[in-house]
């Protein structure tokens, strides 16, 4: 019996819709609403609350990335844009873009838009968007969630009783 994985559900063409969609969406809510009832409890309490405060304290850093990812992503879009002859995604901003972020998340990228002889400065710009991503805002971020869960497990039992208390009433 053959498995069917994603490569086979995308070949043949059909999507989803509207209502498919919607429904997804939906699940996923359904799940994530049972954060609600964790919060009575003093370890699952806690944790719901420290994902809550680090949402809210990594906003600025999602801005900071939200301003570099276009900066950098445009940058090397137009360098590689005039260096890649054939048909490819790099001629598409958003296409661009998207290939630029997982270049710099998951260091997946294109083999063929960074073998260029013109014009190193694609490779320097790539390379200082990685450090930037993958070393400066990420240590940032663990810093961040560092901080964010040390200020709420200092009051984790104190808000675990009121969130169990708030469930009951």
């Amino acid at each position: 019996m053959e498995s069917i994985g994603l490569t086979s559900i995308a070949t043949t063409g059909y999507t989803p819709g509207f209502f498919l969609d919607v429904q997804a969406v939906f699940i996923l809510c359904a799940w994530v609403r049972t954060l609600f009832f964790f919060r009575g409890f003093l370890r699952l309490g806690a944790l719901v609350h420290s994902m809550v405060q680090i949402a809210y304290d990594i906003v600025p850093l999602l801005c900071l990335c939200a301003v570099f990812l276009p900066a950098f992503g445009f940058c090397i879009w137009v360098l590689v844009q005039a260096e890649i002859r054939d048909d490819s995604d790099w001629y598409d901003p958003l296409k661009a873009l998207y290939g630029i972020l997982n270049a710099g998340l998951y260091a997946y990228y294109d083999v063929h838009a960074f073998e260029v002889e013109a014009s190193p400065l694609i490779l320097i710009l790539y390379e200082v968007f990685m450090l930037m991503l993958q070393v400066i805002l990420l240590n940032m971020l663990i810093a961040i969630m560092n901080y964010s869960h040390q200020k709420v497990y200092g009051v984790s039992r104190l808000v675990a009783m009121f969130e169990r208390g708030k469930i009951i009433l």
